[in-house]
């Protein structure tokens, strides 16, 4: 649609256990920033999209929600430690 979700991660340094990055909505047309996400762990590169939300995760083992729109976390739940990155799929 009319924006665009870029994973932005910080160097890696050995003391770390997880690679800390931010999720970046940008506007399609302007190129100017809708919203930023705070620091979230990721273990790859993958961003997912389910209806109007972006999944996640936090550092303390929660599947984030993210609005579409805004970025606000709609929704969590935990998981656990050491997420991946999510699979979508639909059962019919």
């Amino acid at each position: 649609g009319e924006k665009l979700i870029y994973l932005v991660s910080y160097p890696f340094k050995k003391e770390q256990k997880e690679r800390l990055g931010k999720l970046i909505c940008l506007d399609r047309e302007s190129g100017k920033a809708i919203w930023i996400s705070a620091d979230l762990p990721f273990n790859n590169f993958g961003i997912v999209q389910f209806d109007r939300y972006i999944l996640s995760s936090d550092q303390q083992g929660n599947l984030l929600f993210l609005d579409i729109e805004d970025g606000k976390v709609h929704e969590k739940l935990f998981v656990g430690a050491g997420l991946s990155k999510p699979i979508v799929s639909f059962c019919i």
